[in-house]
């Protein structure tokens, strides 16, 4: 993404960061909850969903709204594909129910372009040297899922 940045900026961009969830005070707390929640706090796959989309909405009005009125260009390190995929695809959520929801959250803020960065599910695995986050912890067999789910091409999301 950094390097990406640079490219656009090299290009006479004003660009504008954001991490998903993240980004604002409260997504940042909601981050915290989500991905450093201990094994004694289970999360439901609904509830995981909604604390995604409650981050993303604070970001989009604090930060992308903003943004995009200024006409700056604005890149996320992820946004609504990744729940499509997360606890939709690979969760078992209702696809279709996750973009309703991702449309009230967004408030109908799409992306122009998605860029998805794959690597085979084993070498993603290695490269988990760290503490492992919540989701990580999911294991291999969940990041799987998500890599065979992850559209190739086009973006699965509705507007």
């Amino acid at each position: 993404m950094a390097l990406f940045c640079d490219w656009l900026k090299q290009r006479g961009c004003d660009v504008v960061t954001c991490r998903d969830p993240g980004s604002t005070a409260l997504g940042e707390q909601i981050r915290e909850v989500l991905l450093h929640s201990d094994d004694q706090t289970p999360i439901a796959r609904r509830s995981e969903m909604l604390l995604y989309m409650a981050a993303r909405a604070q970001m989009v009005d604090e930060i992308i709204r903003p943004a995009l009125a200024a006409r700056r260009t604005v890149v996320s390190d992820r946004y609504v594909l990744a729940n499509v995929v997360y606890q939709g695809y690979a969760g078992g959520l209702d696809v279709d129910t996750i973009r309703d929801v991702s449309h009230v959250a967004t408030d109908g803020i799409w992306p122009d372009a998605v860029f998805l960065l794959d690597m085979p599910p084993e070498a993603a695995d290695l490269r988990l040297s760290r503490e492992l986050d919540r989701m990580e912890r999911q294991g291999s067999d969940y990041r799987r899922r998500l890599s065979r789910r992850f559209p190739r091409r086009g973006i699965a999301a509705r507007q």
